[in-house]
């Protein structure tokens, strides 16, 4: 039976697809003759022959429009596709990167590169790689290209390994090309210069494209063999902008050497990294030397060698003397160093050997000390520190094995006064080490002046040592009298087995030993 269509239901401007009528719903007559297999009566049959003839010009008709209705559907869906796409680029072609100044996206590309080689002298990768940022900034677009392609400081860190595994040699030609594209884009900027290498480069077609500029080095890592430093000797008096040197080299196999002297008259030269016991194959200004890292084992010698660095403000020592080895030397005054980092062999004999290199090294200017003890064995502190009381940032990596431990640090802690801020990294902190960090009035306090205390990710002995954090800083805020109050705790919330949140008290920790780029001394508290 057909019934008018209700159009109200639809979009006006769909009224034109829609049928006049429409067939309603199946009768109850219909659907009793349909579960039955009898005849419909004479009279349903007439109905039902009309139904039949006009339902097939009706079905004719709704299908020519579903016909037109797909492809007015496919049309607007279409044009939906498109018109998204234009908004979407006009909105990319709005957007404010785009005007970006050029002198701002300069900036951003430099920070890009330092974050690739974490802010220093990348080890591990070679520039030559195109897959380095300055390469890929300048392979973007125009404007990305010709800001990288002017900013010199993006071509500046040079760092080329001729290990064998980077099968340099087959791609020479092509290594070298690129080379001089390096060299040509840092037009006359500072250079970083990182080369690595077990074979001698004296005749290396690259080495010999880099001897030329070495009036602009800055900064200097070389692991190189004795004959390659011997070919830069002619170079000594062009080291004039050479602010830092990292030098490595096996000794000599024959005997009557001649000690290299290419950094001799480095005028700027105040920061060097080596192996103390090389320091008889060079000739350089060690009076002038300001900062000083090494990572051998220390000896009379070498307690020699920082005797002749009178000028010395920060100084990194890793794995320092063995305490089978003592020291015989008289004390080393170090008068200007007020940062020092002090490291222990990991292995069983590296035991004590901080200990016993502080106690023949004088620092009346020492603000900041760092201490990285044998995590294997019970760690051994200082008892005679006649500068103790000067330091105001101490970090310590320790592992409290058994409770004298304790008692040992805390023996060494009363010794520090001044401590503003202490740094720990140790693992299963037992209660007793917060016990002795707690404020009482039946004893002396420890760290008095303490402000910072990060424990970062320490992980304690058990649960009951969580409260004793809480305890700490009570104690510290009821005794104001006899300390100072804390502000700032930085804890990871980590217990044996647990994974609990980091809990951090007001502040946020940025006073920390570090050292700039250019290996200028930063306090822990600038």
């Amino acid at each position: 039976m057909l019934v008018p269509v209700d159009k109200s239901r639809f979009d006006p401007h769909f009224y034109q697809f829609l049928p006049d009528y429409s067939y309603g719903g199946r009768s109850s007559r219909v659907e009793e003759l349909l579960r039955q297999n009898i005849s419909p009566h004479d009279f349903e049959k007439i109905s039902l022959r009309e139904t039949l003839a006009r339902g097939k010009d009706h079905v004719q008709l709704l299908q020519e429009k579903v016909a037109a209705t797909r492809i007015l559907l496919e049309y607007l869906e279409a044009e939906e596709e498109r018109t998204l796409s234009i908004v979407s680029d006009a909105r990319a072609l709005l957007h404010p990167l785009r005007d970006i100044p050029d002198e701002i996206l300069r900036e951003i590309f430099v920070v890009a590169v330092m974050a690739e080689d974490d802010g220093g002298i990348g080890l591990d990768t070679d520039l030559l790689d195109t897959r380095k940022a300055a390469w890929t900034l300048s392979h973007v677009c125009h404007q990305w290209r010709a800001v990288a392609l002017t900013s010199q400081g993006l071509w500046s860190d040079i760092h080329l390994s001729f290990m064998p595994q980077n099968s340099y040699r087959q791609r020479l030609r092509e290594r070298a090309w690129m080379l001089g594209v390096v060299l040509d884009r840092s037009r006359s900027q500072n250079l970083s210069v990182t080369i690595i290498s077990d074979d001698d480069l004296s005749s290396d077609p690259l080495w010999l494209m880099l001897i030329p500029t070495a009036p602009r080095w800055k900064r200097a890592h070389l692991e190189l063999p004795f004959s390659t430093f011997q070919s830069l000797s002619g170079c000594k008096a062009f080291f004039s902008r050479l602010t830092r040197l990292d030098i490595y080299s096996d000794p000599p196999e024959e005997d009557n050497f001649q000690i290299l002297d290419p950094f001799s008259i480095a005028p700027r030269l105040t920061t060097l990294e080596m192996k103390a016991q090389e320091s008889d194959l060079y000739d350089i200004p060690y009076h002038k030397i300001t900062a000083f890292i090494t990572s051998d084992q220390m000896n009379d010698d070498h307690l020699r060698l920082l005797a002749g660095m009178p000028n010395l403000e920060g100084l990194i020592l890793h794995h320092g003397a063995s305490s089978s080895q003592a020291l015989t030397s008289a004390s080393v005054t170090l008068a200007n160093v007020v940062v020092f980092e002090l490291g222990e062999a990991s292995e069983p004999e590296g035991q004590g050997s901080a200990t016993q290199l502080l106690t023949h090294l004088l620092l009346p200017s020492l603000q900041a000390l760092s201490l990285i003890l044998n995590s294997e064995m019970s760690p051994v502190f200082p008892n005679n520190f006649p500068y103790a009381g000067t330091i105001t940032f101490l970090s310590l990596r320790f592992s409290l094995l058994v409770p004298e431990d304790t008692k040992s640090l805390e023996t060494f802690l009363r010794r520090l006064p001044k401590v503003t801020a202490l740094k720990i990294r140790s693992q299963n902190l037992p209660a007793s080490f917060f016990d002795m960090l707690t404020i009482s009035a039946d004893k002396e306090p420890v760290l008095p002046s303490l402000i910072h205390l990060d424990l970062g990710r320490c992980t304690l002995s058990d649960d009951s040592s969580r409260l004793k954090i809480d305890v700490v800083i009570l104690s510290r805020q009821n005794h104001c009298a006899r300390c100072t109050s804390l502000e700032e705790v930085i804890w990871d919330g980590n217990t044996i087995g647990s994974k609990a949140p980091m809990y951090r008290w007001p502040m946020s920790l940025t006073k920390r030993l570090r050292m700039s780029e250019d290996y200028e001394i930063a306090m822990p508290w600038q």
